[in-house]
């Protein structure tokens, strides 16, 4: 019994080192089968713009484009040739920085401009406040060019709010605009001289008031009478039923 347990314990120890080395030589063989790192292909815009600034380094975009386009590759960013300059530490084109420099100048020489457009409507402004833009704007002529933001910039510099606007008082919401005279819901309108429910009119002359009153104490009494007599009738009848 010994002697084919010791068997068996051999078979599973082979048979573990002959699967172990079957998954080893599989996978072995998957990477070999594997494709290798793709490098970056000669064609990339990069290359291209590098190996025309190594053979001239003041070419343009234009020339690296048409080199690109020749190889059938298409160089659509400018930004390719700026990495491509840095890479060769070629520094920009005396012509770039020119421009760049003007377009500062002239950005500052604006912002002159503006300053002496406020000063002009600030000037006229303090002298004569309630101003118009198209006044100023006439007195302007075409040395200045008067519009809104420099009247809101002449207002800051003298020191003034912004002109309030009228508005009216703000009502909660849902609830009507307030007019004049408006009534309060279900209130009576109201109207002169109106007098409460069993009043006599109004007159000039106290006798005139008591007799009156005295007529209408006299009409109620001759109601009351009647409805006395409508009700004996109405109990007459019901008793007689």
């Amino acid at each position: 019994m010994a002697k084919k347990a010791a068997k068996a314990s051999k078979k599973r120890r082979t048979s573990k080192k002959t699967s172990k080395k079957r998954t080893a030589k599989r996978t072995t063989s998957k990477r070999k089968a594997a494709k290798p790192a793709t490098k970056r292909s000669a064609k990339h815009p990069m290359d291209i713009a590098i190996a025309v600034l190594k053979r001239n380094p003041k070419a343009s975009y234009a020339d690296v484009q048409a080199a690109g386009a020749k190889q059938g590759v298409k160089v659509a960013a400018p930004i390719v040739m700026r990495h491509a300059r840095n890479k060769l530490g070629i520094s920009q084109p005396a012509a770039r920085k020119a421009a760049r420099k003007t377009a500062k100048k002239t950005a500052s020489s604006g912002s002159g401009e503006r300053a002496a457009t406020v000063a002009f409507a600030a000037k006229h402004m303090k002298k004569k406040p309630d101003i118009t833009m198209s006044d100023l704007q006439k007195l302007a002529g075409k040395k200045h060019n008067i519009y809104p933001l420099i009247l809101g910039l002449a207002r800051k510099e003298l020191g003034w709010g912004r002109p309030k606007k009228k508005t009216a008082a703000k009502r909660a919401p849902g609830r009507p605009p307030k007019t004049a005279g408006r009534r309060g819901p279900g209130r009576p309108r109201k109207t002169t001289g109106r007098r409460g429910p069993g009043r006599p009119r109004k007159t000039s002359d106290p006798a005139d008031a008591i007799s009156a009153v005295v007529n209408r104490m006299r009409d109620l009494e001759r109601e009351t009478d009647s409805l006395r007599k409508a009700l004996d009738k109405i109990a007459g009848i019901a008793s007689a039923v």
